[in-house]
């Protein structure tokens, strides 16, 4: 098991059918460990990974693939009837290790109260020094507060959309097509499916809270 100040990224991999598993191989070749929420083990198989620790209930994962779990594996086994889900579990045993980032994969698709949760979870688990990221098959999710406001350079041509979760002040938005009118904005406005049109994009604000969603290049 890696310890605690040795990592730098830590990979979370849930059990949701929105990825591609080139986009799970590259997460892997970046992560110094690897968390796999219950069936997210299922995906690393796949690719021949065994997660460093698994985390859940046991419902999803495969029983032949849970016999094949490596012995160095370290499993935290919950009931089903919990407080919080696989993949908040996840996220704050990956906060144990005090990572620079968070990657999670896997744990956006068909089951839209799940992906909602993990949206939510992005603004409720609150750990300044980490950038905690969602990555789809096609974007990247990541929260927007005060001290973190999204900054892209070289990402001209991208799709971007932008979704408050409280009031905003202070809004200072550049490097992209829609603008809004004022630097104020209430937590049902949002800016959808905008684009980015200068090398270096920047939405930032002085008070609340948002998400951020940038597509991959040449989607739209």
């Amino acid at each position: 098991m890696k310890e605690n100040n040795n990592v730098d990224v830590v990979l979370i991999v849930g059990s949701g059918e929105d990825f591609k598993l080139e986009k799970v191989k590259d997460a892997v070749s970046q992560a110094q460990l690897i968390i796999a929420g219950d069936g997210g083990a299922n995906i690393l198989s796949k690719i021949g990974i065994s997660p460093d620790i698994l985390i859940g209930d046991m419902d999803s994962i495969s029983s032949d693939i849970l016999g094949k779990i490596s012995d160095g594996c370290e499993i935290f086994k919950y009931p089903q009837e919990k407080d919080y889900s696989d993949s908040e579990l996840c996220i704050k045993k990956a906060l144990e290790y005090h990572p620079r980032k968070i990657i999670l994969v896997a744990v956006t698709g068909t089951y839209i109260d799940h992906t909602f949760t993990n949206l939510i979870n992005l603004l409720t688990i609150k750990n300044d020094d980490v950038k905690i990221e969602i990555v789809t098959s096609n974007s990247s999710i990541f929260s927007i507060t005060p001290d973190k406001p999204a900054k892209m350079c070289g990402m001209k041509g991208r799709r971007f959309s932008f979704f408050p979760f409280e009031p905003i002040s202070g809004l200072v938005m550049s490097g992209f097509y829609y603008k809004f009118s004022g630097n104020k904005l209430n937590q049902w406005q949002y800016s959808l499916s905008n684009v980015i049109n200068e090398d270096n994009a920047l939405l930032g604000f002085e008070s609340g809270r948002g998400i951020g969603i940038l597509f991959d290049e040449n989607y739209s």
